[in-house]
């Protein structure tokens, strides 16, 4: 871990269908930062009163927590680590598609899904 945030390997480290970087979903958002120190970015992320949740953006990553505890994991634009299939930050689309031809946008969680992750069914 540096001042900054978390030591650069962590953006090599592979993805699984719960976790990235280290941070797995389920786990508390203070042990998360204890480890990685503080975020670049921290902010709100809910306009519903009662509604606790919160978008911590680091280099590679982005962190969502709903009162306390890791609900979804982001990489982005500097993440290295690949999941088991290959698919990594930056692959072109033809490459996507050829490896996951079921691929598809969700529109409600704005992302690219691909089938049979789990934590997104």
């Amino acid at each position: 871990m540096t001042m900054d945030g978390p030591h650069d390997s962590v953006l090599d480290l592979a993805i699984t269908p719960l976790g990235l970087a280290g941070v797995s979903v389920g786990e508390a958002l203070d042990a998360v930062v204890a480890r990685l120190g503080a975020p670049a970015i921290r902010r709100p992320d809910s306009e519903s009163p009662g509604e606790n949740v919160e978008i911590l953006e680091y280099g590679g990553f982005v962190v969502i927590a709903v009162d306390g505890m890791v609900d979804g994991l982001m990489a982005i634009e500097g993440y290295r680590g690949e999941p088991l299939g290959g698919v990594y930050v930056g692959m072109s689309w033809s490459e996507l598609v050829a490896r996951y031809p079921g691929v598809h946008f969700e529109e409600g969680r704005f992302a690219w899904r691909l089938p049979g992750w789990p934590h997104l069914d």
